[in-house]
């Protein structure tokens, strides 16, 4: 029993995960915690340390800018520590994963998206859900996606700066200074050459 006059014990802060996405077929979402990765067959299965961290399954038709937002599925950030919502790569434990599977599919039967997570005290009140990689399945194979550098740019309005005001920022080649940029160096992943540069540059 508590004391007279004692205040009352603080209630937990309690979350749910919410993001949007783009989906040209039917999936179905599922978010793990804690979880071990296992590639066997062509396909990404998640198993976290304990059997209640994970969301039910949630399904989604085909759609751009949705929101995947479940007033079912809410997580007590504080039941953690902030160590355990870190990624260690000597653990091979994700802190949080978002796993995206094709539904009725035969053609994609097994193509996947998976997002990496952590989760960190963004202030004595509040987290945040930081993306920390993401990965496709295709046809049996895994594939890390990588952030292109400049692909920001690639479609911004170039009435809105004059001539003497375009930097790096700008959409052009930067070799030609004329041409829309669309081709990307590699290893590097910058997407800053239009294509006849890029050619001129190969040889």
């Amino acid at each position: 029993d508590k004391a007279e006059g004692a205040p009352p014990a603080p209630s937990p802060t309690r979350y749910n995960i919410e993001f949007t996405f783009d989906s040209d077929v039917r999936v179905a979402i599922t978010i793990y915690y804690f979880a071990t990765e296992e590639i066997s067959n062509g396909q990404a299965t998640y198993n976290p340390k304990d059997a209640t961290m994970n969301s039910e399954t949630y399904h989604y038709k085909r759609g751009a800018n949705q929101t995947f937002s479940q007033s079912t599925h809410i997580i007590d950030p504080s039941k953690f520590s902030e160590e355990e919502w870190q990624y260690n790569p000597d653990k091979e434990m994700i802190p949080v994963v978002i796993h995206c599977v094709v539904e009725d599919e035969p053609e994609h039967s097994g193509h996947s998206h998976i997002t990496f997570a952590v989760v960190e005290k963004s202030s004595e009140l509040g987290y945040i859900l930081k993306p920390l990689k993401q990965k496709q399945m295709v046809d049996g194979l895994c594939y890390l996606l990588q952030e292109i550098y400049g692909i920001e740019n690639k479609n911004s309005d170039r009435g809105k700066a004059p001539d003497d005001d375009i930097d790096d920022n700008g959409s052009e080649c930067v070799i030609c200074m004329s041409d829309i940029r669309d081709t990307l160096i590699l290893p590097c992943r910058h997407l800053c050459l239009c294509n006849c540069c890029a050619d001129s540059l190969r040889y």
